[in-house]
C-alpha cells in the first residue's frame, strides 16, 4: 500500500493579526536575503539554514513569529538561493536553454507581505474551523474556513 501524503490550501478572511504575520515574514525574508548577500560579498561564501537559523534567532523580526513560520521562511530563502546557484552553472553550460542570465532572488516590496507557511503542529483543522497558534490568535474566537483545497502528491 502506497502513502499519498495530502498538502490543504486554505483560504481564510483578512485578519489583522494575519496581515501582521505575513508582513513579518516579508520582513525576515528581506533581513535573510541582506545577510545572505552581504556574506556572499564579503566572503564569497554563502550561508545556509543553520548559519541562518543562529544569527537571526535573536532578532526582532524572528522573535515575532511563531518559530515554524520563521523557519520554514530561512529553508525558503536557502532554497532560492540554492536553486539560483544552481541555474547559473546550468547556464554556463548550456545558456540556449534560458532566455536570459539567472538573477539572484530579490528583495520583496516594503510594504507587501510574504507567504506564512504554517505547519500541521501548528494549526489544526477543527469541525470547520481553522486554529492558529496562540501567538497568531489575538482574540478568542478562530477564524472560519471559507474555502478548502486539496492537493494529492504521488509518493515516489
Amino acid at each position: 500500500m502506497t502513502k499519498v501524503p495530502r498538502v490543504e490550501c486554505i483560504e481564510v478572511n483578512y485578519h489583522s493579526a494575519l496581515s501582521k504575520i505575513c508582513h513579518q515574514t516579508k520582513n525576515l525574508y528581506n533581513r535573510t536575503n541582506f545577510l545572505i548577500k552581504t556574506s556572499l560579498n564579503q566572503t564569497s561564501k554563502l550561508l545556509y539554514y543553520y548559519d541562518l537559523d543562529k544569527q537571526l534567532k535573536l532578532e526582532e523580526c524572528h522573535r515575532i513569529l511563531p518559530s515554524h513560520v520563521a523557519q520554514q521562511t530561512l529553508k525558503l530563502i536557502s532554497r532560492n538561493w540554492k536553486s539560483y546557484f544552481q541555474a547559473k552553472r546550468e547556464w554556463k553550460n548550456n545558456p540556449n536553454s534560458f532566455f536570459a542570465i539567472p538573477k539572484p532572488p530579490n528583495y520583496k516590496n516594503k510594504d507587501g507581505e510574504a507567504i506564512a507557511t504554517f505547519s500541521n503542529q501548528q494549526a489544526k483543522i477543527v469541525n470547520g474551523w481553522l486554529i492558529l497558534p496562540k501567538k497568531v490568535q489575538r482574540k478568542k474566537n478562530p477564524q472560519r474556513i471559507i474555502s478548502l483545497c486539496y492537493w494529492v502528491l504521488n509518493q515516489c
